[in-house]
């Protein structure tokens, strides 16, 4: 569905048939379109397909806020984004206690703007996630229901 909706809008933007538009990947995985300008990027979470289109290389990420162990930050989030995602709480051992909907909602924010960075290099993940500092000021965030997309440029 992603890649039918990228030919779809790149064909609108372009007015190159959909059908002779040729979608490729580097060999870290990151999708092209074969003799163009334009840079694209997809992500897909339960039944939403979201996907960004620029001149520039992008990155998109969607996740739906749910409920999960917050530890997790504590193996993949820098300090300052741990900071972030729980704030007032004092204490570890009570970040399972005390996950409330705004902490989720942070923990997410922080997870897809590093997927959305890790997309736009387009190299994987070459560097530990603990230690990977994304620039906030290329992120754009949009909320909807219970998701949050971000997407990262330059």
């Amino acid at each position: 569905v992603g890649e039918m909706l990228i030919k779809k809008e790149v064909s609108h933007i372009t007015g190159v048939s959909a059908e002779s538009i040729t979608i490729k990947t580097t060999p870290n995985g990151k999708p092209y379109i074969e003799n163009s300008v334009i840079h694209f990027n997809i992500s897909h979470c339960e039944d939403w397909v979201v996907c960004a289109i620029h001149n520039k290389p992008i990155g998109i990420d969607i996740e739906k806020i749910r409920p999960i162990n917050l530890k997790i930050a504590k193996r993949f989030f820098t300090a300052d984004e741990q900071n972030y995602v729980f704030s007032g709480i004092p204490k570890e051992e009570d970040f399972d206690k005390t996950a409330d909907s705004d902490m989720l909602k942070r923990f997410f924010e922080v997870w897809t703007g590093k997927e959305a960075y890790l997309k736009y290099k387009g190299t994987g993940i070459t560097d530990s996630l603990n230690t990977l500092y994304v620039n906030e000021n290329n992120l754009k965030t949009e909320y909807f229901d219970d998701y949050v997309v971000r997407i990262y440029t330059e």
